[in-house]
C-alpha cells in the first residue's frame, strides 16, 4: 500500500518538523524569511500573528471538509462525487503530492515564525501532522485505485482503502503535542474570561467526558449481562471471562476517547484561537493572507480526487 518514496518523504518531513521544534533557537535565516517573521508580541493577540494557519469559522469549515475527505477516501469514493468510486489514480496522485508539499511547506514556515511562543509552535506542529496525514492518504488511495485497475478484478480481490487510515496514527501523535500547547494557552488566558474560549472548553470537555462515561457505563452493563448469562458456569471461568471483558471494555473506552478527542480537538482549537485573537471568523491579516489561503487551498486538493 505505501510507496517507499512516499514513506521516506513522510519520515523526512516528520523528522524535520521535530527538529524544527527542538531547535527553535534563532539561526542565520535568509533575509526574506526574516521579513516574514513577526516580532515577539506583548500580548496574546499580537503574538498570534505568527500563526498563519486557518482558525475560527474558516478553520472549523476546513477541518470538517478534511474529515469528510478522509472518510470518503478511506471508502474508495470521490469526495467531490460521493456516489462514484475513485477511478483516476494519476490525477489523485498529483493532487495528493501537491497538497502534501504545499501544506508541509507552509506549516514548517509557521513553525519557524512561531518559534518565540512555544504554544503556537506546538499547535503548528500538530496541524502539520494532519496535513501530512491527509496528503499521504490521498497518495495511498490513488495507489490502491491503480492496483485495482491493473489487476484482473474478481470477487476475491477486495479494495483495501481502509488500510490507508494507518496514516492517521501520525495525526494521533500530533494531537498530544498540539493539546499541550493549546491547553497551556487556555490556562494562561482563563483569568481574562474570554467567553468563546470558556464556552468551547466547556463543550469540548463535556463531550469528551460524556463519551468516556457512556462507554464506561456500557462496559459495566455488558459485564453484568454476561455474568448473568453464565450463572450456571464454573465460578473461576466466569471470573476470567469478566476480567477479559473489563480489559476489552477499557480498551474500547480508550479508543472511543482517542477518536473523540482527535476529531473534536481540532475543532476546539479553531474556536480557542479565534477567541484569543478576537477574530471569530478567522479572517487573516493582510500580511498573513497569502500563506493562510494557500494552506486552505492545499488542504482542499484531495477533495477533488475522482
Amino acid at each position: 500500500m505505501k510507496s517507499p518514496i512516499l514513506t521516506r518523504f513522510t519520515l523526512f518531513t516528520v523528522t524535520s518538523l521535530i527538529l524544527s521544534t527542538a531547535t527553535a533557537a534563532p539561526f542565520d535565516a535568509p533575509g526574506w524569511l526574516k521579513e516574514m517573521t513577526p516580532k515577539k508580541g506583548f500580548d496574546m493577540q499580537s503574538e498570534i500573528q505568527c500563526y498563519t494557519l486557518p482558525y475560527g469559522a474558516i478553520g472549523f469549515v476546513s477541518h470538517i471538509l478534511t474529515y469528510y475527505t478522509i472518510v470518503m477516501l478511506s471508502a474508495g469514493l470521490s469526495p467531490l462525487r460521493p456516489w462514484k468510486k475513485l477511478k483516476a489514480p494519476k490525477w489523485d496522485m498529483f493532487l495528493g503530492v501537491v497538497g502534501l508539499l504545499i501544506g508541509t511547506l507552509i506549516t514548517v514556515l509557521t513553525i519557524y515564525r512561531c518559534r518565540q511562543r512555544w504554544q503556537f509552535l506546538l499547535i503548528a506542529v500538530w496541524k502539520s501532522t494532519l496535513s501530512v496525514s491527509l496528503g499521504a492518504l490521498g497518495v495511498s488511495a490513488s495507489r490502491e485505485t491503480r492496483r485495482i485497475a491493473n489487476e484482473s478484478y474478481d470477487s476475491a480481490l477486495k479494495p483495501q482503502y481502509r488500510a490507508i487510515l494507518w496514516w492517521m496514527i501520525l495525526y494521533v501523535l500530533g494531537i498530544f503535542v498540539g493539546l499541550t500547547g493549546l491547553i497551556s494557552l487556555v490556562i494562561n488566558s482563563w483569568g481574562e474570561r474570554i467567553r468563546i474560549v470558556i464556552l468551547a472548553s466547556e463543550i469540548f470537555g463535556g463531550i469528551t467526558i460524556g463519551v468516556g462515561g457512556l462507554a464506561g457505563v456500557l462496559a459495566v452493563v455488558f459485564y453484568y449481562l454476561d455474568k448473568a448469562d453464565e450463572q450456571s458456569s464454573d465460578a473461576q471461568r466466569r471470573k476470567r471471562r469478566g476480567l477479559k471483558f473489563l480489559g476489552g471494555g477499557a480498551l474500547v473506552v480508550f479508543g472511543v476517547l482517542l477518536v473523540a478527542c482527535g476529531f473534536l480537538a481540532a475543532l476546539y482549537s479553531d474556536w480557542v484561537l479565534a477567541g484569543l485573537a478576537g477574530n471569530l471568523i478567522g479572517v487573516p491579516s493582510k500580511d498573513n493572507s497569502a500563506l493562510y489561503y494557500a494552506y486552505f487551498a492545499a488542504k482542499r486538493l484531495p477533495f477533488f480526487s475522482i
